[in-house]
């Protein structure tokens, strides 16, 4: 199986699929060229699976061309876009999200600003529901255009979570949340974190789950 191979001082051996579905291996300098190719020959299965998603993902990514049909997440529920000609702003009714024509000169930037606007009402109220319950309080909560996360924390205490996190469902969300201000209390992911997070949302592997197995969705 071809793959680009990165040595460095690191003690493990990783395995990643970057965006255009490329096998990126990352290696400690003294390991053998052959443990390498055997250790990558053992992952083949997960490997293949993971680019199969990297290219379902790319392929997403072009098809969306802002025409009548295109399906956009929002809450965990599918919306059909439809071009409007009389409307000023994006809205959703029914099951339908119209988008106005006169967007199109920009469309994915329009839809982005529409989407922030959502994520910030609905993730700072949440966050902040969320915290006041737990007796937790974040300096700050800010919405970014985050590709790779859902949310982040500082040393600050300033919480980010990414515009696209509303397109999740709000089960899924409150996970995202309630992860990022476990962080309040530690800033890594040991066993106390998670045990906290257990603590506060007895299921969050669930909705860890659903964001791994659903992401390819959330894409503009």
């Amino acid at each position: 199986m071809k793959y680009t191979l990165i040595r460095s001082k690191r003690k493990t051996i990783s395995i990643t699929i970057d965006k255009e579905a490329k096998v990126i291996v990352k290696a400690p300098n003294l390991v053998s060229q052959k443990f390498i190719d055997d250790y990558v020959a053992s992952k083949e299965k997960w490997i293949l699976k993971n680019i199969e998603k990297m290219l379902a993902i790319a392929e997403l990514r072009q098809s969306k061309k802002y025409e009548g049909g295109e399906i956009f997440m929002i809450f965990g529920k599918e919306y059909t876009m439809c071009i409007s000609s009389i409307d000023k702003e994006i809205y959703v009714q029914d099951d339908k999200v119209y988008f106005p024509v006169v967007f199109l000169d920009n469309p994915k930037e329009h839809m982005i600003k529409w989407y922030k606007k959502i994520a910030k009402k609905y993730l700072t109220n949440r966050t902040l529901q969320i915290a006041d319950q737990i007796n937790l309080k974040p300096n700050k909560v800010k919405i970014t255009k985050a590709d790779r996360r859902w949310g982040s924390c500082s040393s600050k205490k300033n919480i980010n979570f990414s515009y696209k996190l509303v397109m999740a469902d709000k089960l899924a969300i409150d996970y995202v949340i309630i992860h990022e201000l476990c962080h309040l209390i530690y800033m890594n992911h040991s066993s106390q974190f998670w045990d906290a997070v257990e603590h506060l949302m007895p299921k969050y592997r669930e909705q860890k789950k659903y964001l791994k197995t659903n992401e390819f969705r959330f894409i503009l």
